[in-house]
């Protein structure tokens, strides 16, 4: 390999799950990361990679979507940058796909459960130490699921620690793949083994050896740094924005402070000036002249 590619990048990332002529990729990273009763056994992308929709400037979540033998949909989508509302936006593209299983007036008995799959460069909980969440819709108190058909998995990557104490299994070994292999010129002999992982490190040395794949790939890199970019532009000025509130507020706070401490002295003078003549008109009465 000439050149050190990262299987996160959009246009890899598809190219590796979203390839008919690869399917058995797909096959074999959905029934590792989702572990079914039943495994899945016929995938049919319904999305297929197409380097053309790469070509432009903008930057889009670009998700696979498949769909297997029973009619179950999976949407597996790769996000690089996170904000706040990730989650929502989850479900969202979720719903999305659920509903659009149906028009309007067709029987809700058509539906098919619809697994979402996120693989996040970045941590969202930081507040549990687990790399695999996954998300369902459930009545916690009752433990009891409303239905089968809502599933979202979230793999935040950069949790992932290579175990030590066990051999890799399926799901281990792809979150190793994601994770680390754009270090990788060759791929780890404790995963030469499996064939899936093979196929999609031959798609790395695709991009890293094709003039026109790699180009594509730095492109879209580029682009990648260029929207990190504007998104620090963007949060770097909103900082600034809410410091000069900030600023403008305690100003303001001060202002008022110190009008309300002049209206006291103020007062307080009045008040001063009030007890003066109030003592000079008692020590008249009393026959004293304050003159003297």
């Amino acid at each position: 390999m000439k050149h050190f590619i990262n299987p996160l990048i959009d246009c890899v990332f598809k190219a590796i799950l979203g390839d008919p002529e690869h399917k058995g990729i797909l096959l074999h990273f959905l029934n590792s990361i989702l572990k079914l009763e039943n495994p899945i056994l016929e995938v049919e992308i319904l999305n297929p990679y197409n380097a053309k929709e790469f070509l432009s400037d903008k930057l889009t979540v670009v998700d696979v979507k498949a769909q297997d033998s029973q009619g179950r949909l999976y949407q597996i989508e790769v996000q690089l940058t996170l904000d706040r509302c990730l989650g929502e936006r989850m479900l969202y593209n979720w719903s999305v796909l659920y509903k659009k299983q149906i028009d309007e007036g067709e029987n809700y008995n058509q539906l098919c459960p619809v697994i979402a799959i996120w693989l996040l460069d970045g941590i969202f909980f930081s507040e549990s130490p687990a790399v695999h969440h996954h998300f369902q819709v459930y009545d916690a108190e009752h433990r009891f699921k409303l239905s089968e058909h809502c599933s979202i998995h979230v793999l935040e990557l950069p949790k992932w620690k290579k175990p030590e104490d066990r051999p890799l299994d399926p799901e281990n070994a792809w979150l190793y793949f994601f994770e680390e292999a754009q270090h990788w010129k060759e791929l780890p002999e404790e995963l030469q083994t499996i064939n899936a992982l093979e196929e999609a490190m031959n798609v790395l040395k695709r991009f890293a050896e094709k003039d026109a794949d790699y180009w594509l790939y730095e492109a879209r890199l580029e682009g990648l740094r260029l929207q990190r970019y504007r998104e620090s532009e963007m949060k770097r000025m909103e900082q600034e924005k809410v410091r000069m509130e900030q600023d403008q507020l305690r100003m303001e706070q001060e202002r008022n402070q110190l009008s309300v401490a002049l209206e006291q002295a103020l007062q307080q003078k009045e008040d001063a000036q009030k007890r003066e003549e109030r003592l000079m008109e008692l020590l008249k009465k009393a026959g004293i002249d304050p003159a003297q």
